[in-house]
């Protein structure tokens, strides 16, 4: 790790009508029949500290070149680096990033960047993307053929000290615009354009840092807009109705994961929660696995996992403080939004989904849904097409 003003880090630890859309869209909600439809999308209230003014962050504390063997595919060099940020409460804290440089001769106005808001990888240090296998690895190497600079924050906590709060959407977006704004000092070109992607749990920042990022970014940056895939919209609603009458089947195993993480987020970020007085021996069991296990070996952990069994009581009064926390941003967009969604997924709540895309689009002119006949992995792919031309618009 090369040392920065003299000081080392220490790292502690569209459109489908068929009968396969509708049975899936029937059977994602009679998995969630004691979840009622949203009744108010709007904006959470946001604390003002956390909104007013640019962030304190985005200086560079340390960085270090990437060996080959850990670029992605269509990279040309990465650089692994440890940068100022806001962690929660909005407290400073560090967080760690790469940066992947494609391959090529360097634009005259520099790499154009694309900030890979990233997808669940687990709540342990030895999840962090960066020192591990990308969870989006795929995704990126399509961007970096295409002639974008690929920035991807861990978080702030996730392979740096502090806490990390998963799905603490305020956080997550610090984190990204920081990112970006530090990317510049580790050795590459950058254009000052920029725009945010992000599948399943890093759609839901990347929706937050659409949200934010031009009050955010400073006078440095140009940031031009999002695409946001598989979106997991209302988990507030999902939480706050589960509890020991919740209906004794197993979820999809991507939304209980998500369920668990979003759980050990707020207990460990939102104290005043009191989370473990809603747990069971059981929940409480499951999670402490999911404070170790990396999202893959969770997801297979809890295939036949029932909800019920992990709470003594239910969740609703837990409600304001989940909306705070939860809730996505669905007004206020002055930059394009692309929202992505199969409408075969059910690793979100599909009805929540396209719940949260009609609100969005209705009350922003600014943001537009697209729909594939495909499943949450395959979307990202089937809507590559759309994400490039709207990439190459946005960012021209």
């Amino acid at each position: 790790m090369q040392r920065i003003r003299g000081r080392r880090l220490r790292r502690n630890r569209s459109r489908m009508i068929g009968a396969a859309a509708i049975t899936v869209t029937l059977s994602v909600a009679t998995a969630v029949t004691a979840i009622a439809v949203p009744s108010d999308p709007a904006d959470p209230a946001t604390p003002v500290a956390q909104v007013a003014g640019t962030s304190p962050g985005g200086n560079v504390f340390a960085n270090q070149t990437l060996p080959q063997s850990k670029l992605v595919p269509g990279s040309a060099s990465a650089q692994r680096y440890i940068y100022w940020t806001s962690g929660a409460g909005n407290n400073a804290q560090m967080s760690s990033a790469t940066m992947y440089v494609p391959k090529g001769a360097v634009p005259d106005a520099g790499w154009p960047v694309v900030a890979v808001a990233h997808s669940a990888a687990g709540l342990t240090d030895q999840c962090t993307p960066s020192l591990g296998s990308q969870p989006d690895r795929n995704f990126m190497s399509q961007l970096l053929s295409r002639g974008y600079a690929v920035v991807v924050s861990d978080y702030a906590g996730l392979g740096t000290n502090g806490n990390y709060g998963y799905r603490d959407g305020m956080v997550e977006a610090r984190n990204i615009v920081d990112a970006v704004r530090s990317a510049g000092d580790v050795g590459a070109k950058l254009s000052p354009k920029w725009a945010v992607v992000g599948q399943s749990s890093g759609a839901a920042a990347a929706l937050t840092t659409a949200r934010y990022a031009p009050a955010w970014q400073g006078s440095t940056l140009n940031f031009r807009g999002a695409v946001a895939s598989g979106v997991p919209a209302y988990t507030e609603d999902t939480i706050s109705n589960l509890g020991p009458s919740f209906p004794p089947i197993a979820l999809p195993p991507a939304i209980t994961t998500d369920i668990l993480y979003s759980l050990v987020g707020l207990r460990t970020t939102r104290p005043a929660a009191a989370v473990d007085s809603y747990l069971t021996p059981v929940g409480q069991s499951w999670l402490t696995k999911a404070e170790t296990m990396c999202a893959p070996d969770l997801q297979r952990a809890v295939a036949s996992l029932n909800l019920n069994t992990l709470f003594n009581k239910p969740l609703a009064p837990l409600r304001s403080i989940l909306a705070s926390y939860y809730a996505l941003p669905s007004t206020g967009f002055d930059r394009p939004v692309m929202l992505q969604q199969g409408l075969l997924d059910t690793d979100v709540v599909l009805p929540y989904a396209l719940t949260y895309a009609n609100a969005a689009s209705t009350a922003n002119g600014q943001v537009s849904l697209r729909t594939y006949p495909a499943n949450h992995q395959d979307t990202i792919v089937t809507g590559m097409p759309d994400t490039t031309n709207f990439l190459a618009t946005v960012l021209r």
